[in-house]
């Protein structure tokens, strides 16, 4: 009977504790895109960027997703002026939000509002338009041994890992 109820009990703990062990990892929150854009020590959205929406993500470690409309002429120029080393690709099947072209960059050093890595994709749309979504982020958790570098795409790895294996249909 003791053994019972002790084990009830830690099931109970366990079924209290582990969502916020095992999900995520990201309480989402509306913030000023003023204070996303200064985390990566930018000094705000780029000049003609509009319809823009920041995020607060994270609960253990500090992460940032701004969203914002550009036309594509002031997107390459802006992104090779604060993101001189950032290369975007067309294969961006690793990267959380679906993009015509991406990119990840470790902020070397870090940035001196916190990020220390930052992705980077793009969405093209109709007439010189492009939606394009920043993730400035500063895990503390580093990956070694070959593994994939934990900051470049960390919250891509813990929203997968908290989906679970993905089977494919038969």
């Amino acid at each position: 009977m003791l053994w019972g109820v002790l084990a009830l009990t830690l099931v109970w703990v366990g079924w209290q504790i582990t969502p916020d062990m095992v999900g995520d990892g990201m309480d989402t929150q509306s913030v000023p895109c003023a204070e996303a854009m200064r985390f990566a020590d930018r000094s705000g959205l780029p000049a003609g960027a509009h319809d823009a929406t920041c995020m607060s993500l994270g609960r253990m470690d500090a992460a940032y997703d701004v969203d914002f409309r550009i036309t594509r002429s002031r997107l390459d120029p802006w992104l090779a002026s604060v993101y001189p080393d950032l290369r975007l690709t067309s294969d961006c099947s690793g990267f959380t939000h679906a993009a015509d072209a991406c990119g990840s960059l470790d902020l070397s050093p870090p940035a001196d509002g916190g990020a220390a890595a930052v992705e980077v994709t793009v969405e093209y749309g109709e007439r010189d338009t492009a939606l394009v979504t920043s993730c400035p982020s500063t895990p503390e958790l580093r990956w070694t041994a070959g593994l994939p570098r934990f900051p470049q795409h960390w919250h891509q790895f813990l929203q997968q890992w908290h989906q679970g294996p993905r089977i494919p249909p038969v």
